[in-house]
Order: structure tokens, then C-alpha cells, then sequence
């Protein structure tokens, strides 16, 4: 699904300019928990180990387009990877991660696509920012160019108006479409409906997986943070203490449970490893 009114780029470029990256109400908050930190590194871990342990890609090249607070780049840094970030404001950057400021560009993403060499990178991942964008047939185009052929992408996309969200307005659980948000939100993906869009242009799917599926929480009275916000914190900390506990037993584990809960199309995200068809 897509917005019916999308604003224009200069209203967009305004928005994640001026605003989405600078107060607390939007993309960042003013500090996290060493939990939550955790829970952000392993997460990036995650997609490392989906790239050198089960796709095999074997160059060590990564671009993270939208690159935020920088916690995938500091880890795949960290794992001997040659890494570059993108993102339209470097603030995250400087406020969590200022070591990896050296490593970032800030830019329009596709203008910094369209100047960079074809087949630049092995990996390249794009976090959060489909859901943002205007128009994403431009930039899973311009992404296509600078993805190494035995490269992969990986997508990260709020997986909305899926079963389950049906699920939770035909019983009553909600009373509203809680995820459209616009404008910060744009569009709107399911597993099925990335893979799609993917395939159309020119990406197969080698890795699909998902994330803890927190929207369950909203089947328990007690648990349900749309219907009572105060609840929204403890759902958020309990999904940091659970994923903790289980990345800290097995990476290989957490993976397959994660590919296992996409296959069901459930978790809050939908994470998509794709290569050149």
C-alpha cells in the first residue's frame, strides 16, 4: 500500500531534515539502555553472520544506505569489513557512534547511488527506508548498479497489514491501523509484497527472515500497548530481554527461528537477503 497524498521532496527533504532526526519524537531517541544497545549490535550481527556464514558472499564491502545511528556499520567495521554510510543527516551518527562519522557521507540517497561506481559493493543494506521513500522503484533501480554481481542486499521493511494486523481489527483487539503513519511512513510492505517488488526489479530472494514478533502482545489484554500506552515500554523491553537472551545461546539458532517465524509471515519486520537474478 502507498500513501494516496505523498508530500512533495521538498516537504519530505524538510521533514528528515529539520525535524524526524532532531527531537526525540522522531527516529532517535536521547539515549538507550546498555540492553538496548546490545539488542541493536546483535541485530547487526545477525545480518553479517546471514552474509558470511550462510550466503557465502566473499567480499568484505559494505554500503548501509540510511545508515542512522550507525550500529550495523560499527559492527560489520568491527568484522573486518571496508564500510560506507549514506543518511540524509548525521546526527545519530555523531550522538551514538561519532567513531564511524569518518566512514559517512551525508546525502540524498539516490544522488549519492547515481555518482557511485557500478558493482561497488558486496553487501548492501537499506534498514528502515523503503517505507520512507517517494519513489522506490528509483532507488532499488540506482541499488541494482552498485551491487557486485555475487553481491546480496539486504531490505528491512515494518511488515504491515498482515495476517495478523487483520487478525487483531476483525476481533476487536485494535481499533485503528495503529502502523500507518504518514508522512513519516509512506508505503507499506508484507513478506509476499517485498519479494515482489524485489523480483520486479531483477533481485531473488536467497535469505528471508523477520524479527520478534511483538504485535502478539496485542492478543493479551494486559500486554496491549494500542490499547493502553502505558504497556508499550514493557512490550519494548521484553522483546530487548528476550532476543538478548536467545543471540547470547546460538547466532546460527536465532537465525533459523527468525527465518522459521518469516515463513509465517510474523514479526514486526519484514528482513529480506536478496541477490541478482
Amino acid at each position: 500500500y502507498t500513501i494516496k497524498n505523498l508530500p512533495t521532496p521538498q516537504e519530505l527533504n524538510s521533514y528528515y531534515a529539520n525535524q524526524y532526526y532532531q527531537n526525540q519524537s522522531g527516529q532517535y531517541q536521547e539515549d538507550y539502555s546498555k540492553e538496548e544497545i546490545q539488542y541493536f549490535e546483535n541485530e547487526a550481527l545477525e545480518y553479517e553472520f546471514i552474509c558470511r556464514n550462510k550466503l557465502r558472499v566473499k567480499g568484505r564491502a559494505f554500503l548501509d544506505l540510511g545508515c542512522g545511528e550507525g550500529w550495523n556499520l560499527k559492527m560489520f567495521h568491527r568484522s573486518g569489513w571496508k564500510i560506507q554510510g549514506v543518511d540524509f543527516s548525521s546526527f545519530g551518527l555523531q550522538q551514538f557512534n561519532p567513531e564511524m562519522v569518518k566512514f559517512f557521507k551525508q546525502s540524498d540517497i539516490e544522488k549519492y547511488l547515481n555518482e557511485t561506481l557500478p558493482g561497488s559493493f558486496d553487501v548492501v543494506l537499506m534498514k528502515n527506508v523503503l517505507e520512507h521513500v517517494l519513489d522506490e522503484h528509483l532507488i532499488l533501480s540506482s541499488c541494482k548498479k552498485v551491487v557486485q554481481k555475487n553481491g546480496v542486499m539486504i531490505v528491512k521493511v515494518p511488515n504491515d497489514f498482515s495476517k495478523l494486523h487483520e487478525y487483531l481489527l476483525d476481533n476487536k483487539f485494535i481499533d485503528r491501523q495503529f502502523w500507518v503513519a504518514p508522512p513519516a511512513h509512506l508505503r507499506y510492505f508484507t513478506h509476499q509484497s517485498l519479494v515482489n517488488l524485489m523480483e520486479h526489479h531483477g533481485f531473488k530472494p536467497a535469505w528471508m527472515s523477520s524479527d520478534y514478533p511483538i504485535d502478539m502482545d496485542l492478543l493479551v489484554e494486559e500486554m496491549n500497548y494500542i490499547q493502553k500506552k502505558e504497556k508499550g515500554k514493557i512490550s519494548h523491553h521484553a522483546r530487548v530481554a528476550k532476543e538478548n537472551f536467545m543471540y547470547h545461546q546460538n547466532m546460527e539458532g536465532i537465525c533459523e527461528m527468525h527465518a522459521a517465524l518469516a515463513k509465517m509471515g510474523i514479526g514486526r519486520n519484514v528482513i529480506g537477503v536478496f541477490k541478482l537474478k
